[in-house]
């Protein structure tokens, strides 16, 4: 068979090449779908499609499969698309790390599905229209404003003026009312169930102390986590580099410790190669921070923190679920929703308006803290904390149109190893994406 090597083709041409070829496989696609459900027959096992593009994702909706990978009516598969191939895990990698069986993102386009699962909006419209899907959010009460919307609820949760999913899957009843508020089509789409990844962190407070010792922290060290979001106005790409110099002066003269987060844009994709600011925080292990890397999980460095200083990022919500101190970098205000979560917190929590300030204000945040206000606006965007597991298993159970298993029809020796995401400080919890 003949082969093409496009690595001897100009880049801009061969960029041109790759595009055409995407684009009339979408348009054949699409010309099929008519016919899909028209020959489509319910088979005997309920199919299940994962389908995501990057770790983070991958990780969302693995939690979700774990719920309902062992009952033996539903046959659970993996997609993602190759265009992302070369922005880290490959698909392959990511089913492998799911414990799920791969299939082509072609095929996986051209059959019918039971339900599909996505933690992310862009890829639900390359699905037959009427195949049924579940969002399963990548973060909680997310406050950010794209193109002058909301973003989860205005600019990508409708098609044509309908809803994209049959479920999506928010934390609170307040999310639930605020999603209903910013468009009313989507009033018997959104669902309050909880948070499946607060109740992995919120299962790992006993655990501190040992958290804590692994990593290096001493029992008296103060351990601050830094974290990010993506864009101009993310604390990476404003005062991000002169906040790391304060706070290796803090590390070097105060004892304190430093983690460092940012946005897994910042560590692969197209954005990274304009920002690479995973690069930047790489090279500040050498002098004694800690740095979680795009394939690692957040959850045990938050556990360890004792106060956090943050932007915009909904991460800051998550940290919000422990109580603990917060301080916020100035963020501008058109990046933020009015009456959102985060803009909640931004306008509770104390702030850090140069990067001068940062030892006087993580001394103050230690001294004094509105902890109270702190809790109610937890609350309010996570309200059943430890109750997302069956909540949202009976979701997806009823998008499906079947009842919940009982034990006959749960298969135990199906998964030969333990999940990735069955364990709370496993392997799994320790390498969760960012």
């Amino acid at each position: 068979m003949l082969k093409i090597r496009t690595s001897t083709i100009h880049p801009y041409l061969r960029s041109r090449f790759r595009s055409w070829i995407v684009r009339s496989a979408g348009m054949a696609i699409r010309c099929w779908w008519p016919f899909l459900k028209r020959f489509h027959r319910t088979p005997r096992r309920r199919r299940v499609l994962v389908v995501a593009h990057n770790d983070l994702m991958a990780t969302c909706c693995g939690l979700v499969a774990d719920l309902i990978r062992d009952d033996l009516r539903l046959q659970l598969r993996f997609t993602g698309p190759l265009a992302y191939r070369h922005y880290g895990p490959t698909a392959a990698q990511m089913a492998q790390r799911l414990g799920l069986r791969r299939v082509s993102y072609l095929l996986a386009r051209l059959r019918w599905w039971d339900v599909v699962l996505l933690a992310d909006t862009h890829l639900a419209d390359m699905f037959h229209p009427e195949i049924p899907k579940v969002l399963v959010n990548h973060s909680i009460a997310c406050g950010k404003r794209v193109q002058g919307v909301d973003y989860r609820y205005e600019y990508s949760a409708l098609r044509d003026g309908r809803p994209r999913f049959a479920r999506i899957l928010e934390a609170s009843e307040d999310c639930r009312q605020r999603a209903i508020e910013a468009n009313p089509v989507l009033t018997d789409a959104v669902v309050a169930v909880g948070d499946l990844r607060c109740d992995q962190l919120l299962a790992l407070r006993s655990q501190r102390d040992a958290t804590r010792q692994r990593l290096g922290f001493g029992p008296d060290q103060t351990v601050v986590l830094m974290m990010s979001t993506w864009g101009s106005a993310s604390l990476m790409e404003t005062v991000g580099k002169e906040l790391i110099e304060q706070a290796r002066r803090l590390m070097d003269e105060c004892g304190y410790r430093f983690i460092l987060s940012t946005h897994p844009n910042h560590w692969q994709g197209d954005h990274a190669v304009r920002q690479p600011w995973g690069e930047f925080l790489l090279r500040q292990r050498r002098h004694g921070f800690h740095v979680i890397g795009h394939l690692e999980g957040w959850e045990r460095y938050m556990i360890a923190s004792d106060l956090a200083v943050t932007d915009h990022t909904s991460l800051a919500v998550t940290y919000a679920q422990l109580g603990r101190p917060m301080l916020f970098v100035p963020v501008r205000e058109e990046k933020l929703l009015e009456g959102s979560h985060v803009q909640r917190l931004y306008e509770a929590c104390p702030r850090i308006d140069t990067p001068t300030l940062l030892e006087p204000r993580l001394e103050q945040a230690q001294r004094t803290y509105p902890s109270e206000q702190l809790g109610r606006i937890a609350h309010s965007a996570n309200a059943y904390p430890g109750e997302a597991s069956w909540r949202v298993r009976e979701q997806i159970y009823e998008v499906l149109g079947l009842p919940q298993p009982g034990g006959q029809l749960l298969n135990r020796t199906t998964q030969t190893e333990p999940s990735v995401f069955g364990d709370s400080l496993g392997v799994g919890a320790e390498h969760m994406a960012l």
